[in-house]
């Protein structure tokens, strides 16, 4: 994966793929000398523009190398008694919290487990920061214990109880449906007008029932960060979603967070731009394959610089 490569690779990688470094640096939003000084000393680059780094890097490199056709074989299978271990149920409501909300709002994951493992509010953390993280853990859970009782389609109540959940003090909006135009950062993929939203999400609940695997998973979620209903946490409840879409295929859910947030969002914007999600699916099934090894045998990734 490309977590594994280091900057410096990735940088020489890039610009044989960019006519001029003044090309690239112009992608990247920098400077062509800052680009020379980050190839002598890639510990010098930004958290934001290691960020941006690994976007072009799997845009240009990984997304073309990646199959165009999706194997079903690849699939990750829940573990039968996964719910039935308390300490693995726990490890893996926090990794897909935790990620989640990472990869959106920067959440530290160890003031995350302050809040949630300790029960204390970290210093100088905002009260929005510490609602975010005991909403989002808080619903991971009911979420799982839900499905358990009541193994249902996903409905558009349903979405809307989950954005209330995960906005609950965090927003006044919580629960309903933006009536303002959102805009994609980065991006010129046009979202769903407001005046449409409620029969769009309709449509695409009615599209998303009974997900046979992570194929129609992918293609349910893209289809619903498209729609983008809220005026914020699309994401989240997009990824609540698609946690429950995979308890009802039976399959392991992904794990996604700032490790891997750069193939997320270029494997989902394309599926979106041309319609193609074997990119996505694959991705979404070897994020499962990490899910299953951080939660069940505790292995972790790591980063290079």
């Amino acid at each position: 994966m490309y977590q594994n490569i280091s900057y410096k690779e990735k940088l020489e990688a890039l610009s044989g793929h960019y006519k001029t470094s003044v090309a690239l640096a112009a992608d990247i939003g920098v400077s062509r000398m800052t680009l020379v000084n980050w190839r002598d000393g890639p510990e010098r680059i930004s958290q934001k523009n290691r960020d941006k780094v690994d976007y072009l890097y799997c845009r240009e490199i990984m997304l073309p190398s990646m199959p165009a056709d999706w194997a079903e074989g690849e699939q990750v299978p829940l573990p039968e008694d996964v719910f039935d271990q308390p300490h693995i149920n726990k490890k893996l409501v926090e990794q897909l919290s935790f990620g989640s909300l990472e990869i959106e709002t920067g959440t530290q994951e160890k003031e995350f487990n302050q809040v949630i493992r300790e029960e204390v509010v970290p210093a100088a953390t905002q009260v929005k920061s510490v609602l975010e993280i005991a909403n989002i853990y808080h619903t991971t859970w009911r979420t799982i214990n839900r499905f358990r009782n009541e193994p249902d389609d996903v409905t558009s109540a349903m979405v809307r109880q989950w954005h209330v959940e995960l906005m609950s003090g965090v927003r006044d909006d919580a629960g309903f449906y933006s009536t303002k135009i959102r805009v994609l950062p980065d991006t010129d993929l046009v979202l769903t007008d407001p005046e449409d939203i409620d029969e769009e999400i309709e449509y695409w609940a009615i599209k998303s029932r009974d997900p046979k695997d992570m194929m129609e998973i992918a293609k349910s979620h893209a289809y619903f960060e498209l729609i983008h209903p809220f005026g914020d946490g699309n994401g989240r409840v997009g990824r609540l979603i698609m946690l429950w879409q995979c308890l009802q295929a039976g399959l392991m859910p992904p794990m996604i967070s700032q490790y891997s947030k750069a193939l997320y969002y270029v494997t989902l914007e394309y599926a979106q731009r041309h319609g193609h999600v074997g990119p996505l699916a694959t991705f979404f099934n070897e994020q499962a394959k990490q899910s299953k090894d951080m939660v069940i045998s505790g292995t972790m990734p790591k980063l290079t610089l």
